[in-house]
């Protein structure tokens, strides 16, 4: 009987966190001057805000966006804190992308929040079109460049995501820091 009530529990929380948007869109504004990206941003203290760039027609959405986090003081102390430990990555391309936000499972006692486990992103590009970078903060690493299909895995990002719900298929983007990602080619 409590198998069968965290199955259900489980699926519950699948079917919830499918229909949470998390993250950003881009759409284009009439007329070639800028477009519009609507962005979320993930904060090393868990909490994830939403806001919006204008971009002009030649800036790319994933550079603007590594931009927006070199100017954020709560992300770059977070980098400092943390460097040893951190990885930063810049990833794009097409296929099934997810991500789970650190507040989707939560738990409140006596008025502090926990969140029971960090954000959970996950990349599966197809087609020949994706394209990862991940490079140590802490000089001594060397920078590891993935091309083509491949699997793309992170826990605890911290950063900025470019697709607009839980689940995507669509060609977006992905620019932050993370302490644990794994990777298969």
């Amino acid at each position: 009987m409590a198998k069968k009530i965290v199955l259900v529990a489980l699926v519950g929380v699948m079917v919830l966190a499918a229909a949470v948007p998390v993250a950003p869109r881009e759409h284009d504004v009439p007329g070639p001057v800028s477009r519009t990206l609507y962005f979320t941003k993930y904060l090393p203290d868990g909490t994830v805000t939403t806001g919006h760039l204008e971009l002009q027609p030649e800036e790319r959405a994933p550079d603007a966006c590594q931009a927006l986090l070199e100017q954020d003081p709560a992300i770059q102390d977070y980098v400092r804190d943390n460097a040893v430990d951190l990885y930063f990555l810049l990833s794009a391309g097409s296929g099934l992308k997810f991500a789970f936000p650190p507040s989707l499972f939560g738990l409140s006692l006596l008025e502090v929040e926990l969140s029971l486990i960090p954000n959970v992103i996950y990349c599966n590009y197809r087609g020949g079109e994706g394209e990862t970078t991940i490079i140590p903060v802490v000089s001594g690493g060397n920078a590891t460049s993935i091309y083509g299909d491949h699997r793309l895995l992170t826990i605890g990002f911290v950063g900025i995501l470019g697709w607009s719900t839980v689940f995507t298929f669509s060609n977006t983007f992905l620019v932050g820091f993370t302490p644990y990602v794994w990777t298969q080619a």
